[in-house]
């Protein structure tokens, strides 16, 4: 099963290209060492983040173009893609995330 839920914060005003909308996603996780979350000298867990780049279409991708911008909370629920391809004789890969569905808020 490919399935990912993602929930973070949009790291860029989303870009409309016909039918498809993409944006990036950053996600925070605690840093952990020994087992254990590293705690800063301000007494919080300190984090890393990690950034997502989620690619949606049609409907979703209209939707999303005309109510997110940079900032917005939202949780992204769809799949992982990889993809391949050669360009001037490099191979390059990436990944990104299919958007079936996202939540506000």
């Amino acid at each position: 099963m490919n399935h990912v839920i993602l929930s973070g914060r949009v790291g860029e005003t989303p870009s409309q290209r016909a039918a498809v909308t993409s944006f990036s996603l950053a996600t925070s996780i605690n840093k952990r060492a020994e087992g254990k979350a590293v705690i800063g000298e301000n007494g919080h867990p300190e984090q890393y983040t990690e950034w997502h780049r989620i690619t949606c279409f049609n409907g979703l991708a209209e939707t999303i173009a005309k109510h997110v911008e940079k900032g917005k909370k939202l949780t992204v629920i769809g799949r992982i893609h990889y993809s391949r391809y050669e360009k001037d004789g490099v191979k390059h890969s990436g990944t990104e995330i299919i958007a079936e569905q996202i939540e506000f808020g």
